[in-house]
């Protein structure tokens, strides 16, 4: 099998993994676990103890095997507690258990060894495939697409308001299409809702003037619009993380 067809096949398991959910398992000594995909809620939670390891903002490539068995030497019971929340499943029930979370914590630094121990972090840490699954997808590319559109497209006399935070830039839109604040904090990955989001099918129509500054290329996006589709597709471009230039 070539190295391209195998990066493929491993890009569509990484995607249904995503949409299922799906954790990677494995086991001390006789008992297993798994480590689950990375929830908002999880996020949330992560980020006072990746920040004391000073690898909250590493890039994943950053993130080698030598390095974390470091910090494992330096910080067992920091690494322990991070292992232990990505292994403890995506409920608000579980989460929020101190007790489920002290034990295992106290169990993961009792029992692996620094080698093991740094093995499993990498493992949890590099597992954010996000991005290639929108690139494998063309989901980026889209995202190109509309930034474009947009940019033609001549919004006049028209504002909007909030999505500064991730209140109304990330859960609202969620709630709109039906999540519910459980699913969006505890229970969905973060990953699956991204993509969510980030493919979510929009229409925008353009004149012929403003379609010919795109030279007439923009696929699906043109079609006919709503009279608020101006405001809509503002809203929308800003719950994306996409600034129109006017």
């Amino acid at each position: 099998m070539s190295g391209e067809k195998r990066e493929e096949n491993y890009l569509e398991q990484d995607a249904a993994d995503i949409v299922t959910g799906r954790g990677h398992e494995f086991h001390v000594g006789e008992e297993y676990y798994r480590i689950w995909p990375v929830t908002l809620g999880k996020t949330l939670l992560l980020r006072p103890y990746l920040e004391a390891l000073g690898i909250r903002k590493l890039a994943k490539s950053e993130l080698l095997y030598d390095t974390v068995l470091e910090l494992v030497k330096k910080e067992r019971g920091v690494c322990a507690v991070i292992l232990a929340i990505h292994t403890i499943d995506n409920s608000r029930r579980s989460m929020t258990d101190g007790n489920l979370l002290r034990r295992r914590t106290a169990f993961f630094e009792s029992t692996l060894d620094d080698v093991n121990l740094a093995t499993l972090l990498v493992m949890a840490l590099r597992d954010d495939r996000t991005d290639a699954v929108a690139r494998y997808f063309g989901i980026d590319t889209e995202r190109e697409r509309l930034q474009q559109a947009l940019k033609v497209k001549k919004i006049r006399n028209s504002l909007s308001f909030g999505g500064k935070s991730i209140f109304g830039g990330f859960i609202a839109s969620l709630k709109k299409l039906g999540f519910t604040v459980d699913e969006i904090v505890w229970e969905c990955s973060f990953s699956f809702l991204q993509l969510v989001l980030m493919d979510e099918q929009v229409s925008l129509y353009l004149s012929d003037e403003e379609l010919s500054q795109l030279g007439g290329n923009v696929g699906g996006i043109v079609d006919s619009s709503a009279a608020d589709s101006d405001q809509q597709l503002k809203a929308f471009a800003a719950n994306h993380g996409i600034k129109i230039e006017e």
